[in-house]
């Protein structure tokens, strides 16, 4: 009974070890976002094929990541894509096909999302769509 015990209270421990939340303090300066395929004020014309391409790392696991270009006037999205991931490097290589027939301010957004409690390193890009 006595062996039975101590089995129990060190299983108790183990369990509630577990289940204790790090004291890890989320740094979303050290999100590194790295953009190879674009540079800031880049301008686009119609039909250009934009390859939207680079890598982010963090100190530990990221959680996910965004791509989201958007029409800045107009806050609309014009390509997204969101991957769940627990890597603390990831590559990505996407492409959007330019559609616009004006003239047209873009705003890049890359997200490095650190937890699901909204810590995040971001990068943006200003692009300019030609017709």
């Amino acid at each position: 009974m006595k062996l039975f015990k101590h089995f129990t209270v060190i299983i108790l421990f183990i369990a509630f070890s577990g289940c204790q939340k790090d004291n890890y303090t989320p740094q979303p300066n050290k999100v590194k976002i790295n953009i190879s395929s674009l540079y800031d004020g880049q301008y686009i014309h119609n039909r250009d094929t934009v390859w939207l391409e680079g890598k982010i790392s963090y100190i530990s696991n990221l959680h996910g990541y965004s791509i989201v270009l958007k029409n800045k006037e107009q806050n609309k999205e014009l390509f997204a894509y969101y991957e769940h991931t627990h890597n603390n490097e990831v590559s990505f290589k996407k492409y959007w096909i330019n559609t616009l027939t004006d003239s047209t301010n873009l705003l890049l957004l890359i997200t490095g999302e650190i937890d699901h409690d909204g810590n995040n390193g971001i990068k943006e890009l200003n692009l300019v769509s030609q017709p």
